[in-house]
């Protein structure tokens, strides 16, 4: 009778071992997971396959870590039974004095049942709470820089001429990014709005202008950084620019449209337009668009971004992140170190929001 047994458990130390026959009965089990439902065991941030859940959300071992800092603080974490738990540790394997030290301190007192009841439940599982609220746990300086990061993306977004892009970019008589970094004036009354609104398809003549339109973003963006970093350069602006402009443009048409479009088959620019999927078979000349481009950038980033709806506040710091490459080339070694700081400082904001 015990040969037929698939677990042998001993009253010493309590501890259970398989014999031969699970693993072979594990081996032997038919895959009925098929290659359909591994797809969805995809890591939510690198997208490797066999994630499993760790600290509430998908994600392999490698990226787990950046879901663990969205918890709460060891200080603020609460034993649910009171301190009083039920379970006991197996004698002689694990020292209780270990895993929990402060067992016999009295437990901290809970918070009341109507304040969780008086959020609303998203679809992600978690409570929402109003921006004054989470902003109000948040220190002073970390206030301090998400407004003066909301401030700039308002300037950035923001036109100062009634002129069609088509027609004004590029710009007549600047040819070389040096000559606007070392004259900012020069931009004066030449960007137009921006806005990513699914309200026509964009023309194939426009798609130069809108790139030209986000290569005045990035320069605007490192522009109004500068004086969080001290005296820059114009080498280290232009160093800044020139690393930042891709991500930075891919990323916004990616966040903003998960922001202001549900359709999945849409990707909005920067001047209330949008081109669709399969922008190679519409287009004449997809210029910096092509290559498929597009399609990835719907499956792999506005899904994503849409799925998890992210803050005004959470784009904003993203975007500063973004244009604090420390590792730009020809960046000097004097402004690594202030790079590295100020982004690690906008990083705590940006994980504090993801907290709350």
């Amino acid at each position: 009778m015990a040969s037929g047994q698939n677990a042998n458990r001993t009253a010493e130390n309590n501890v259970i071992t398989l014999n031969d026959s699970d693993e072979e009965t594990e081996d032997s089990n038919p895959l009925s997971t098929s290659s359909s439902s591994a797809s969805l065991n995809l890591c939510r941030v690198c997208g490797a396959e066999k994630a499993a859940h760790h600290y509430g959300a998908l994600s392999c071992v490698g990226c787990k870590g950046f879901f663990r800092r969205a918890l709460l603080k060891a200080d603020q974490l609460e034993c649910a039974a009171n301190g009083e738990c039920t379970k006991k540790s197996n004698a002689g394997v694990v020292d209780s004095t270990i895993v929990r030290p402060n067992r016999d301190a009295p437990p901290k007192p809970r918070k009341p049942a109507t304040t969780v009841a008086s959020c609303d439940l998203t679809d992600r599982g978690r409570t929402t709470k109003t921006r004054e609220e989470w902003m109000k746990k948040m220190t002073v300086e970390m206030r301090t820089i998400l407004m003066t990061l909301l401030n700039i993306e308002t300037k950035v977004m923001k036109g100062d001429t009634q002129q069609e892009a088509s027609k004004l970019y590029p710009l007549k008589g600047i040819d070389k990014l040096r000559d606007i970094v070392e004259t900012p004036i020069s931009l004066k009354g030449k960007r137009t709005e921006m806005r990513y609104e699914a309200y026509r398809m964009a023309g194939n003549d426009e798609l130069c202008a809108i790139a030209y339109r986000r290569l005045i973003a990035a320069i605007d963006w490192v522009e109004s950084l500068s004086p969080l970093l001290g005296h820059l350069t114009v080498d280290d602006k232009i160093a800044l620019i020139k690393s930042s402009f891709a991500p930075l443009m891919v990323f916004n048409f990616c966040a903003r449209t998960a922001e202001a479009c549900q359709d999945e088959n849409v990707l909005c620019l920067c001047n209330f337009a949008y081109v669709p999927r399969n922008i190679s078979k519409l287009y004449e000349d997809t210029y910096h668009l092509g290559n498929g481009l597009v399609e990835r950038a719907l499956n792999e980033l506005v899904a994503v971004y849409r799925e998890y709806g992210m803050r005004e506040e959470e784009i904003v710091c993203v975007n500063a992140m973004i244009c604090l490459n420390p590792l730009a080339k020809d960046v000097s070694d004097s402004l690594f170190e202030k790079i590295v700081e100020l982004r690690n400082r906008i990083a705590d904001c940006l994980f504090s929001i993801v907290k709350e």
